[in-house]
């Protein structure tokens, strides 16, 4: 990008969006970015910082007139972990889509306890491959992602 501002809240949604419409590797590339970034921000997702180009410096320009925290952008961690789990319930159906495209520079995943139709799930991810360590009774897993719905 060049020009603007670009941080968690900016980049969880698109992110998000492509991986839906079935752009993994763009929503990978958006994704490993923000954490590439962490490295110059204390290591956390940076709030917001300068969009410059990457070919003219050799870290991220933080953008001083942004208010860090930001409370609105405090759930863009979850979003980028829902996005990399393609976690989508349907709880009117019981069913959970979880169909994960988690790339190799982030290994394996795992989540216990997650709150789901009055139980838990826990799993475990590498990559696509997903090892269910807790459901509850009434929850059908599906593996393959859950298609947007396309109005016209």
């Amino acid at each position: 990008s060049t020009g603007g501002g670009w941080g968690r809240h900016a980049n969880a949604r698109p992110a998000a969006g492509l991986m839906r419409y079935g752009f993994a590797d763009e929503a990978h590339r958006v994704m490993r970015g923000m954490v590439d970034a962490s490295r110059f921000f204390g290591d956390l997702l940076p709030e917001l910082f300068a969009g410059m180009p990457r070919a003219g410096l050799s870290f991220p320009v933080s953008y001083p007139t942004s208010c860090s925290p930001q409370a609105w952008a405090a759930a863009s961690p979850l979003l980028f972990l829902r996005t990399l789990l393609r976690f989508e319930p349907d709880i009117r159906a019981n069913k959970l889509h979880l169909a994960p495209a988690v790339p190799d520079w982030i290994g394996t995943l795992r989540l216990e306890r997650i709150p789901i139709m009055g139980g838990h799930l826990g799993v475990e991810v590498t990559g696509e491959v997903v090892k269910v360590l807790e459901v509850p009774e009434d929850l059908t897993i599906v593996s393959d992602p859950r298609r947007p719905t396309i109005r016209r």
